[in-house]
């Protein structure tokens, strides 16, 4: 089993989209509408609008994505819909605003309105980063959660090349402190082709998307991400020749008719807290470790010896026990892994004995038979990123693999590679 930082420390999160094939994402063309209101009209406009302007918009062919109520702007309603394409958009919103519903309304809907102008026209950063759109809520009930999004307002020279740049350094960030953006658009550079409704034209936009359970809960997040060396060192000088304008950091909550967002919806409802049932037991490992990562070293040496894996909590925790020999000495490395039910993510704490503290936790989870865990740590004095791979599972073996990346993940160099084969299974503790 094994590492991160067994020599030093390791941990996981998700990049935007998931290695296998994108998943089929609703509307490659994407409004992002944030209306001011006039004090005290946000409520009546919310009824209003979840009343009257939901399904009638969806039978001219467009999708109603979400409604969101600011929690720190009491006078102001976002909204999200999406479209086929650009000339469905066209023909649908010329349907809908054109037809009686908009006309019997628009008045009380108006009135509520300081300004409607505030809307970017965007598509999905790449193929399989648009949004997957739950269920509407019945009566009564509501879309749970806290849904943030940052935008970033870029420089033309900036905006190419951009989304490269922000799964590259920015989410591996992101992942280190626990969070994974669910999606993420860039400006649709096609004109505005329904003038009636004017969008924000001649800006170049970057907006991400992720999700909590609670105000509390981003709180909690973003201090901890304020406070990392890595987000400000190999971050903050990125996004500083990036900006054209301060970043926007929208706090929106669901209203009651809100589909819920995130994840699709087969991830969404995947429980993680059996992941490595696979491992319990004891192995047999085969280890090689990088002696001097990041300094151009190419000296490896080799460890033999044994992995066992205890069930904790069955199966939502569990305790690892390394023990290996060879020419280079003895190591015993212990490694405590958690699962967050909320988040549906693992931390993976290590220690070694001749250290004896916890390693910052690696987080991330599975996908498709594949864990991947993310942390920030420290290695001679500098913010270095830890990747930590879990792959080739079967009954019987598989593979643990650790990384470090010392230029904000622009490139990674291997260091620990492990290979367990089973010895025999055990009856659970």
């Amino acid at each position: 089993m094994h590492s991160s930082l067994w020599q030093i420390g390791s941990s996981m999160v998700l990049a935007l989209p998931p290695t296998s094939p994108p998943p089929a994402v609703c509307c490659p063309v994407v409004e992002l509408r944030q209306y001011a209101l006039h004090p005290g009209r946000r409520e009546a406009l919310i009824a209003l609008f979840d009343r009257e302007f939901v399904e009638t918009q969806e039978a001219t062919g467009m999708r109603v994505i979400a409604q969101f109520r600011d929690i720190d702007r009491p006078d102001v309603f976002t909204w999200l819909r999406g479209f086929p394409d650009l000339a469905s958009r066209a023909a649908s919103l010329g349907a809908f605003y054109g037809g009686g519903v908009w006309a019997a309304h628009r008045d009380a809907a108006n009135a509520t309105m300081v300004s409607s102008d505030n809307v970017r026209l965007l598509r999905p950063a790449r193929p399989g980063s648009g949004f997957e759109p739950g269920e509407r809520p019945g009566p009564g009930a509501t879309a749970p959660g806290l849904i943030v999004a940052t935008i970033y307002t870029l420089t033309a020279p900036a905006a190419r090349g951009f989304t490269e740049t922000f799964e590259r350094v920015i989410v591996p960030e992101l992942a280190a402190s626990g969070v994974r953006p669910f999606a993420a658009f860039e400006t649709e550079p096609a004109p505005n082709n329904f003038p009636r409704l004017p969008v924000r034209e001649g800006e170049h936009a970057f907006v991400w998307f992720v999700r909590f359970a609670d105000a509390g809960e981003y709180d909690r997040w973003k201090a901890r991400l304020d406070g990392s060396p890595g987000w400000r060192e190999a971050v903050g000088p990125v996004l500083e020749k990036a900006f054209r304008a301060p970043v926007e950091v929208w706090r929106l909550v669901p209203t009651a008719r809100s589909r819920s967002l995130g994840l699709p919806q087969a991830v969404q409802q995947r429980d993680g807290q059996h992941d490595f049932d696979f491992e319990i037991g004891t192995w047999t490992t085969r280890l090689r470790r990088l002696v001097r990562p990041l300094t151009g070293s190419t000296t490896w040496v080799e460890y033999a010896g044994t992995t066992v894996v205890r069930k904790v909590w069955n199966g939502r925790a569990n305790l690892v026990e390394l023990e290996v020999d060879g020419p280079a000495g003895h190591l015993e490395g212990l490694s405590l892994r958690l699962y967050n039910p909320e988040a549906r993510q693992w931390s993976l704490n290590f220690s070694n004995s001749s250290g004896g503290t916890l390693s910052p936790p690696a987080i991330g989870e599975f996908r498709n038979g594949r864990g991947e865990f993310f942390s920030q740590e420290t290695l001679n004095g500098r913010a270095i990123l830890v990747r930590f791979v879990i792959s080739d599972i079967t009954p019987t073996s598989a593979r643990f693999e650790q990384s470090f990346s010392a230029d904000g993940g622009k490139t990674w160099e291997v260091n620990w590679i492990a290979t367990d084969t089973r010895v025999k299974a055990e009856p659970d503790r």
